[in-house]
Order: structure tokens, then sequence, then C-alpha cells
């Protein structure tokens, strides 16, 4: 069974023989295991089950100097702190008068598309992965401040609807614009929680965010997949309080789970 067979059977409930992760590193960490383990050879012993793809440049930096950058919703940032700090917000206040959305073919990249094709094409036994970065909750709060969107979300609930909306109405042209690499899934992620459960509360997600996860999934699936490290949540009934959950919508070109 190859990598990709291996992630299938985890995905339909049955058993694989081995169970399939995935590993990135931040910064130098690689580099300080490598320093650890005395070389790089440790880097040999990891299965490669996924390959990684993009289309659409949602993590976009506009370098304004050594310390700070500007995404493409407006929000400037200080990359010099760990998490980044976000400085100044795109929204001062709880109102879209004046703002404009970034058009979504600004974040569109051809050429990494193009890329992607190739990928696939070199690792056919590896089961595909199509990133599309921070999902609604994160998103909305970018435009807001952590904690203004907070307050926002119990006493301007209007404005925050309107928030996911026009994320989300954003959110189905990237994945109009990345399914056409027919990946086998592509990716949310998305912070819904802490270790004490729902930030927001499980009746206000279940309101504002349940309902639209599945939406910005729709152009290119007609199924909606989650995918939480909480290792004791049961999905769907306890996916509210997972620590971590992502959207994910199988299979660009079908709605059906390959067998």
């Amino acid at each position: 069974m190859n990598p990709r067979e291996c992630v299938l059977e985890t995905l339909h409930h049955r058993p694989p023989p081995v169970v399939p992760y995935t590993l990135s590193f931040e910064g130098d960490v690689a580099e300080r295991l490598d320093a650890h383990y005395g070389g790089p050879e440790w880097r040999q012993r990891l299965t490669q089950f996924m390959a990684h793809v993009r289309a659409v440049d949602t993590d976009y930096k506009e370098q304004l100097d050594d310390m700070r950058f500007r995404d493409a919703y407006g929000g400037i940032w200080r990359h010099d702190r760990r998490p980044w700090h976000l400085e100044q917000p795109s929204l001062a206040q709880p109102s879209f008068d004046g703002y404009v959305f970034p058009a979504a073919e600004t974040l569109f990249r051809p050429g990494w598309r193009e890329d992607g094709h190739g990928i696939i094409a070199e690792n056919r036994d590896r089961f595909i992965l199509a990133h599309l970065g921070w999902g609604l909750f994160e998103r909305s709060w970018n435009l807001r401040g952590f904690e203004s969107l907070l307050t926002d979300v119990v006493a301007a609930p209007d404005f925050f609807e309107e928030a996911l909306d026009r994320l989300t109405e954003l959110f189905l042209v990237f994945v109009e614009y990345t399914a056409e690499l027919k990946a086998d899934a592509i990716l949310f992620g998305d912070d819904w929680g802490d270790q004490r459960g729902v930030i927001i509360g499980p009746r206000r997600w279940r309101k504002y965010l349940k309902p639209r996860g599945p939406k910005s999934t729709q152009p290119s699936t007609g199924t909606a997949w989650p995918s939480c490290t909480t290792p004791a949540a049961r999905w769907p009934r306890s996916y509210p309080t997972s620590s971590r959950s992502a959207w994910m919508c199988w299979r660009a070109c079908s709605p059906k789970l390959p067998a």
C-alpha cells in the first residue's frame, strides 16, 4: 500500500498498515535537529505521505521595513515577534464603510499552479493537499484584531456576519481557482478554540461558523471533511470543542471520496 492509499484508508475509517502523518518545521528547527542527531540522515527515515501545492497567495506580504509587513487585507504586522503580532488591523471600527476587499485575482499565482501540476505528476503515490491558508475565523479577526473581533461577536453581530459572508465569497473564488489543480484535497486551517473549548462558545460557533464552512467548499465538491488535532475529538459530535480544526474539501473534481 503506497502513502496515498494509506491516507485514503484512514479517511475511510479503515485501519491502515501505518498511521499517515505530515511534518513541517518553523524557522531553524530542522537544522537544530540535524545538529542534535549529528546530521540530516534522520530526514530520510520520514515517509512523505502527502505532497503539498498552492495556487493562491493567501499569505501575501508587502514588506514595509525590517520588522513590519502589510497583508493583503491592509493589516500591518510585526514579524520580529513570535508569533506574528498584528500591530494595526485593517478596520479600526466594526464597519466596512470605505473599505475595499482585495480582488481575488490579485492573489492568484499562475506560476505556482503550473508548478503544482508538476508536483502532482511527480507524486502520484502521495496524497496531494492544496493549501489555502487561514480560514474564516482567522481572517475575520485579522481584519479587526483579536480582542476587537471577540467584542464584535457579542456587541456587533451583524458586522461579524457580514465579515464572514464577504470572506466566504472571496474564498469561493480561491477554491474555484485552486480546484483546477485536481488535488486530492483543498485545505483551510482555522483555530476555533483553545484548551478550554470554543473561543466564541458552541452556540455562536454553530450559528456563525458552522454553516459557512461547508459553503466555502461547494465549487469543488459536495462533501466537506474536517480534520481535528484533538486526539479524542469525534466528528461531528464534539468538533466545536476541538482545539484546532480545519475544513478540507476532498477530490476537487468529484464529490465522492475515492475508494
